[in-house]
Order: structure tokens, then sequence, then C-alpha cells
């Protein structure tokens, strides 16, 4: 993927990257623990959710992605 985006540095790529990768992580691994955690019983979440966050009404996956995204990039190689 990174031949794919030319023009951009090194540094570019890997924080696009880290994004994507944080951004991912929320919907795989997060969310999958959350069906695991509310099939059992322990905790009382939806998976998925899509009621608004305020102030901006955004869904609240979106919103966990884009904190997950911004993880992936503080914590990625260029940090």
């Amino acid at each position: 993927m990174a031949h794919m985006i030319s023009g951009t540095s090194s540094r570019g790529r890997a924080l696009v990257l880290g994004f994507l990768a944080g951004a991912l992580a929320v919907v795989t691994f997060h969310q999958g623990m959350v069906f695991l955690l509310s099939s059992v019983g322990l905790i009382q979440s939806r998976v998925y959710a899509l009621h608004g966050v305020p102030p901006f009404g955004v869904p609240t996956i979106l919103n966990q992605m884009f904190w997950g995204g911004l993880w992936g990039v503080s914590s990625g190689p260029c940090s």
C-alpha cells in the first residue's frame, strides 16, 4: 500500500496507516470484546452503537473509531 501513495513522505504514510490501524482495531477487537462481554452479561452495552454523541451527534462507533485512530497515530513508529 505504501507504493500506492506516491508523493508523500514515509512519515506521512506511517501516520495514515497508524490512524487506519487504530480505527480498524476498534471495529474488530474492541467491538468483538464488547460483544463477548455483553453476551455473558458482564456489561450492558450494544455492539456498533449508532446513537449520537454530544455535542455534534456523531454516531458512537464513528466517535470510537476516531479516537482509536488517534491512538494508532500516537503509538505508531513515528512517535
